[in-house]
């Protein structure tokens, strides 16, 4: 599953690293991967799980949810 905050990590879970105003995602990576996240979606690093590198993180789950989501009308 794909989730945004390191508290709510289990085993087996994507992180994805999110930049705000006041905190960056990036921050949290190593606690993600403590807590078993299996994959980390980041804008840059290199981490000991599986990583994907993209341009941003905020229109990557944009992207993510639009993709995943059923339309509601």
């Amino acid at each position: 599953m794909l989730k945004c905050d390191s508290r709510l990590i289990e085993q087996g879970d994507t992180f994805i690293a999110i930049k705000g105003e006041l905190d960056d995602g990036h921050n949290y990576i190593n606690e993600a991967i403590n807590k078993g996240a299996a994959k980390i979606i980041a804008e840059y690093g290199d981490y000991e799980v599986e990583t994907e590198i993209v341009l941003s993180t905020k229109k990557y789950l944009e992207e993510y949810l639009s993709n995943n989501l059923p339309n509601i009308k």
